[in-house]
């Protein structure tokens, strides 16, 4: 997979693959499959969330985000 972001945040998002598959469908990014808001992922991680960018030919994906 085509991952660019810290372990813990990959660590969060490979369990959740299904999230991102919903987000793939146009329903953005503010649900993760285990319920969890965008804001409460943000403020767990430290990160701000700026977009997820999925090829859907593979689901490879990237997760773009800045450090507070």
């Amino acid at each position: 997979m085509n991952n660019h972001f810290s372990p813990r945040v990959k660590y969060y998002i490979d369990n959740y693959l299904d999230g991102i598959r919903l987000a793939s469908t146009g329903k953005g990014i503010a649900f993760i499959h285990s319920g969890m808001h965008s804001s409460d992922f943000e403020q767990y991680f430290n990160v701000e969330l700026h977009d997820i960018v999925i090829n859907n030919s593979d689901m490879d994906f990237s997760i773009i985000y800045s450090n507070y």
